[in-house]
């Protein structure tokens, strides 16, 4: 502290500081709390857009290209929400969503598909997956799908 500064100038600052942290913390308690999603889809676009779409939502994204590479981010992070791709080199997306259920049942699983339901119906009625999106999706179906499982789609 040099001369000039008095104790009285050093007491408005932290006064400021303090009205600030206050500020901060009052906005804190007003946010939800951020969901984190794992996005899987060995195409690198799909994997973008849709992690894209989730980050508008205010979810902390993370991004795997393959099944093998997302069991890796699930073992050691927790995941709110899984979007999976369905093919995918590896390990398929349904697969994937049978090996979470085991290991963290309350995480949501959303299988993305281009194939027609008919192709996937002996799938969609086993109970392992949450929801089944349908490419191509834009955020309007991606948001009314996460809002009919219960998931926030706004920041």
């Amino acid at each position: 502290m040099d001369n000039s500064e008095t104790p009285i100038d050093m007491q408005t600052s932290n006064g400021r500081q303090d009205i600030q942290q206050r500020r901060v913390n009052r906005n804190a308690e007003k946010r939800t709390p951020a969901y984190r999603a794992l996005v899987v889809d060995d195409n690198v676009s799909i994997c973008e857009a849709v992690s894209r779409i989730l980050e508008s939502f205010g979810y902390i994204v993370s991004k795997a290209e393959n099944g093998i590479a997302a069991m890796s981010y699930l073992a050691s992070s927790q995941y709110d929400l899984v979007i999976t791709d369905f093919d995918l080199p590896m390990m398929n997306g349904y697969r994937l969503s049978a090996w979470l259920k085991q290991e963290s049942p309350h995480t949501i699983v959303v299988i993305m598909t281009a194939a027609c339901q008919a192709e996937i119906n002996q799938y969609m009625v086993t109970g392992l997956v949450d929801k089944w999106l349908f490419k191509p999706f834009g955020a309007d179906v991606l948001s009314e799908t996460l809002d009919k499982i219960g998931l926030p789609t706004d920041n």
